[in-house]
Order: structure tokens, then sequence, then C-alpha cells
């Protein structure tokens, strides 16, 4: 399988008929086969070839790559690929949507033996596990003994698999209810700086902590809250995590994770330190920011406005508002290589500025150092 490129498909979000956004997301296309001259792209975890993408109302793309041609049947006549491009699908109903998945957060590109997955963001599970890392509160969902669902706001601490800790009152409508029904539900979002509210449900039962895992729970607990007073017959509780239902932001697309690969997963490391990288390159590297736009994702539409909403170890998310036609753009733009901490991650955006400020003045460096001698 022979890889032809990088490119990004920009979608409609027409999941919400009040507002229409678009999703940008990057993505890999390639050749089926050695031998032969059709072409398909990776998305999602699926193979879109020409048949499949005659499914969409219609594209057209930015800077090359995809080209779409219409005979009068109105199938497509060809599909042709040249260089790395910004496609961009113009949806026309929710099932158009939903075919092409507008939340694709993978790639494949060619390997010996067949397809290795490439992520362009964190998995709906490490996502969930970030989220459950940074909240400190949540809405606990109980079923009360009249049938009813009661949602009460908690303070929650997390094991090392991601299982939630709390410290309930017995005098509490949701103790109460839990010592009827353990079922429940706990639901968390994190607020980013950019607007977009990550978010999880995680669904289980609830029991109290036995002795031999009390010190542990202790200990859990303190890490998040520190030495606190505490009321004689509040007790720890631990809610042990079956299903998870997580969502990139309100609105979006719901996935549900199995409780062995949310407790599998890991946190994002740069979890803690993202909002003050945020803060950095809107505040201090605007320009860079509207480079990155520029060179990164070869938008045809003036720039108004651009800013970077959230940074993980694989890449970052802005929002992006156009001039003439005004529109709204969240764009996902991955790192060369996986970081791994603040520094990293620092330097890596560092690299990219540079990168694409030579190429907004299409610099050279050995030619400017042939000139200066």
């Amino acid at each position: 399988m022979e890889v032809l490129g990088n490119g990004f498909l920009s979608t409609s979000n027409i999941c919400n008929s009040s507002s229409s956004k678009d999703v940008v997301v990057p993505l890999k296309f390639f050749s089926p086969h050695q031998s032969s001259s059709s072409t398909a792209f990776f998305l999602n975890g699926r193979s879109w070839s020409s048949s499949s993408l005659a499914r969409l109302p219609r594209f057209r793309t930015r800077s090359g790559g995809w080209i779409r041609r219409r005979c009068g049947s109105g199938k497509i006549e060809s599909v042709a690929v040249a260089t790395a491009a910004v496609v961009v699908v113009a949806a026309a109903s929710s099932a158009v949507a939903d075919s092409v998945n507008t939340t694709a957060e993978t790639t494949a590109t060619a390997a010996a033996g067949g397809l290795q997955q490439v992520l362009l963001r964190p998995t709906a599970a490490e996502a969930a596990r970030t989220v459950m890392e940074v909240c400190v509160e949540g809405t606990l969902s109980t079923l009360s003994q009249d049938g009813w669902p009661l949602g009460t706001e908690v303070r929650f601490a997390v094991d090392v698999e991601g299982n939630p800790v709390l410290r309930l009152q017995p005098s509490a409508l949701h103790t109460k209810n839990l010592l009827s029904d353990s079922r429940c539900s706990l639901h968390a979002q994190l607020e980013q700086p950019g607007r977009q509210k990550p978010q999880c449900t995680l669904r289980g039962r609830i029991k109290r902590v036995d002795e031999s895992k009390l010190k542990e729970m202790e200990f859990a607990w303190e890490r998040r809250f520190g030495k606190e007073h505490v009321h004689d017959h509040d007790a720890l509780y631990m809610m042990k995590v079956e299903q998870v239902l997580q969502a990139q932001d309100m609105g979006e697309e719901e996935i549900w994770v199995m409780g062995t690969d949310y407790s599998a997963a890991v946190a994002d490391p740069l979890r803690e330190c993202a909002p003050r990288i945020v803060e950095d390159m809107n505040r201090k590297h605007w320009e860079d920011i509207r480079r990155f736009c520029n060179v990164y994702t070869r938008l045809d539409a003036e720039l108004e406005e651009a800013s970077m909403t959230w940074v993980d170890r694989l890449g970052f998310d802005m929002r992006v508002l156009t001039c003439e036609p005004h529109k709204i753009l969240e764009i996902r733009i991955p790192f060369p290589r996986e970081v791994t901490d603040e520094r990293d991650a620092r330097s890596a955006l560092t690299i990219m500025a540079q990168i694409a400020w030579e190429k907004e003045r299409n610099y050279n460096p050995a030619e400017a150092l042939l000139a200066s001698v």
C-alpha cells in the first residue's frame, strides 16, 4: 500500500441545526494497491474509496488534493490525488454526517504486514481519564426509592485505575439512595480556555471502602484535597467503573468506553500545564498562531481571529474565525511527534513556528548563508 500524502478533512457539523460549525481533522490518503490507479483515504478506522465517497453530496479541494468530478448521472467519474490538501465536505443531512463520522480521531499508514493506526488526538478512554484527573467536582446521580434519578454535586478523587473516590455523609440523600441501590453515574466536565468542555459520565456501582484499602483511598483523597477536618460519621466510598460515556465537547458525538479500557488508559501528561501553554501562545505568540493556520491548514479564506484552545501530547486544537465568509472552524494540528512534558511541547511549538515563518517568506537557510559569505 502506497501512502500518497497527508491532508485535512473539514466537515460541517450539523448535529445541532441552530449552528453550523466546520470541523477540520487531518487524514492520510493512499493507493490501496501498488498496481491500481484507484485511491482511498483511511478515516476513523475505515477505508473510504471513490464508491463510498459517492454518498457525499459534494466536496472541493483547497491547494490541490482530492478532485471530484461528476458525470451527467451525478455519480463520481473519477477521483484523483495530487498533493496534501484540505478537503471541504458540505454535508446536506445528518445521515451524511454520520457516514463521514465528523469526529474521526485516527488515520492509518502503510506498514509492514498491514495498516498501522496513527492517533491524531488522545483516545476516548485517555480523554476521560484526563477529565477525571483534572476535575475535582461532578454530578452524582443516584436512584431514589420512588424510582426517580437524583443528581447532586459532589467532590471526588480517583485511585490509580481512575475509579472515583467520594467522601459521603450518612445523612445525605444520595448516600441513603446508594445503600438501597448501588447503581449510579458520575458526570464531570473540564473547562478549557477555548470554551470547549470535554466531559465524561462514568457508570458503575458504589460501595463503602473496605478496611484493607482504606489507607490507600485516604491517601488518594488527601493528595487531591489535602488534610481537612472530617466529620466522625463521614465515610469513603468508591465507584467501580463499568462504562464511560465520553464527549469532546457539548453537542458532539458521544463514545462509549468499556470500564477495562478506561482503567488501562493513562491521563494526558500535559493536563496540568496545558492551560499555561495555551495562555502563553495566545498572549505572547499570536503571530505564530496565525502562521500555523496559514501554513499547516492551508485555509483559502482570510483570517479574522485565531486562537489556540487546547494542547495535548499529540497536537493542539485551534478556533478560527474567517472573514469572508464568516465561519468558525475548529482545527486540529498534530505535532510532528508525540511530546512527553511541558518543555517538550513548547519546544515542538517553537520548531513548528520557525518552519511556518520560513515557509511564509520562502526562506532558504542555505541560500541565506551563501549570500552572507
